[in-house]
């Protein structure tokens, strides 16, 4: 989406200048006639409104879900409302989204058509769920529900970059260490070795080796790291390949746990929203695999979705797709049975979002020893390859 400078002039004469977010120059001109502005000159800005991850936080979707939720409730207008927020908006980037959005309703279109036209920032679940608060009269309610759904997962995704922000820092101070005395110490340290003529010890002889590969072809490895990158990025794109790295996180001994708490929650409670919101059981479950992040468990509620449309009950297809955990299927089947079912989906998820920081912190627990022992060999192997030669010397010396 591209933003348009644009001067004009209002009925009453007077010349106006501003800004508008559009597809194209023919777009941009026809969202300034319907304001009722005679055109004068329009211009392209460098740059362009780019998607959130690129120029739109997930912080910034939030606090727009929240400030209509709470508009909403007290009774402003949907125009007045999109209107108080553009001119709350800091960024000019995010500006300019919200006058897209609110000059596409002005023109007659839906909230949930204007928010779908805006590429990369609200994601289809979101978009899906708007569209029928619309239809079922709740657009406030729904507004409510998806700040706590968004809140939850933001909640959820800071609990696992914490979790796994102290190992990684550990490792790669570990890491830079031990390649500092790899390519820096080691090899100075090789002449004194070779002038006196010293018998090294394999760990010696190891380190040296890669000590010397690293300074000879040091430019290559260099150039080898982005093109490393660049090619694991578009591995990951690869459906076989994301489905292998998916289905291997779900099997990891620690961090597969976390990842299926995380997983069936975020089902759950995207199920709970979309059916207490008034979607249909089959499209709330289309739509549940947009949200699971996870694209094996995301083609079994595929399957889910199949079964159910073929006529089994919710429970009965989560049970015939296999993989499900048992809480959540029976869960399920006494919602069913009681005629609850967004309620138990809700308490299930209630269970799933007490569990996530309990399992954490239980791998965090083991993770620790793992930490110890694997940087307790680091330190005996670099050590072992810088005093064995030492004590030969000194051998020698005697």
């Amino acid at each position: 989406m591209q933003v348009y400078a644009y001067k004009a002039v209002t009925g009453e004469g007077q010349m106006v200048a501003s800004e508008v977010a559009s597809d194209s120059a023919q777009a941009a001109r026809e969202q300034v006639a319907r304001t009722g502005l005679t055109l004068v000159e329009l211009k392209r800005r460098r740059g362009s409104v780019r998607g959130r991850g690129q120029g739109e936080s997930a912080e910034v979707v939030i606090e727009f879900t929240r400030h209509m939720h709470g508009l909403l409730t007290a009774g402003v207008p949907l125009i007045e409302v999109l209107e108080d927020l553009e001119q709350q908006a800091e960024k000019r980037s995010w500006r300019m989204r919200l006058q897209s959005i609110r000059q596409r309703v002005e023109s007659g279109s839906t909230i949930s058509e204007a928010l779908a036209a805006q590429r990369g920032v609200f994601s289809q679940i979101y978009v899906n769920l708007v569209q029928a608060g619309e239809e079922s009269g709740q657009l406030a309610e729904v507004f409510g529900r998806l700040t706590g759904y968004l809140e939850w997962r933001r909640a959820v995704s800071q609990q696992v970059r914490q979790a796994l922000s102290y190992p990684i820092l550990v490792f790669s101070a570990m890491g830079l260490l031990v390649g500092l005395l790899t390519f820096f110490v080691f090899p100075r340290l090789s002449e004194v070795f070779t002038a006196l003529d010293v018998t090294l010890p394999l760990p010696t002889r190891i380190l040296l080796a890669v000590g010397h590969f690293g300074a000879r072809y040091w430019p290559f490895l260099v150039g080898l790291v982005p093109v490393g990158v660049l090619f694991a990025t578009h591995l990951r794109h690869l459906p076989a390949v994301r489905d292998a790295i998916d289905r291997a996180l779900l099997r990891l001994p620690v961090i597969g746990r976390v990842v299926h708490l995380v997983t069936y929650a975020r089902f759950a409670s995207s199920l709970a929203t979309l059916l207490s919101s008034g979607v249909q059981l089959d499209r709330g479950l289309e739509l549940a695999q947009f949200a699971v992040g996870n694209r094996v468990v995301s083609g079994a509620i595929g399957r889910v979705r199949d079964r159910v449309q073929g006529g089994e009950t919710l429970a009965d297809a989560l049970v015939s797709t296999g993989g499900f955990p048992p809480l959540l299927v029976r869960m399920v089947r006494v919602g069913e049975t009681s005629g609850d079912l967004v309620g138990m989906l809700q308490n299930t998820n209630d269970y799933f979002e007490r569990e996530v920081p309990r399992v954490i912190r239980k791998a965090l627990s083991a993770v620790g020893p793992i930490m110890v022992v694997t940087l307790g060999l680091m330190v005996v192997w670099v050590a072992l390859a810088v005093f064995m030669p030492l004590m030969q010397i000194g051998e020698a010396v005697k």
